[in-house]
């Protein structure tokens, strides 16, 4: 069998992170945010960890990371806690 000409890394940061390097310039500049509406879910935290472990990745290859994480508190409801639907 023919050896493939694309290395994969073992964990996706590592993908992730060479994709970056070969694609951007530094410095590098990873951003995320989320809107607090609505239930909490696992994908609220998914937003703040994945692009936080490709940075801390990132720094720990020495490279020059800038990480911001924005919390947009002025959005409106995705939908009515039930807590807050006698109020509605």
């Amino acid at each position: 069998m023919p050896e493939s000409k694309v290395e994969q890394k073992f964990h996706w940061v590592e993908n992730i992170a060479d994709r970056i390097l070969k694609e951007k310039k530094s410095p590098y500049v990873i951003t995320s945010g989320i809107t607090p509406s609505g239930p909490v879910h696992l994908g609220t935290v998914s937003e703040f960890i994945f692009p936080s472990a490709v940075a801390k990745f990132l720094k720990s290859k020495g490279k020059k990371v800038k990480f911001i994480f924005h919390a947009d508190t002025l959005d409106a409801f995705d939908s009515i806690p039930l807590t807050l639907e006698k109020f509605a």
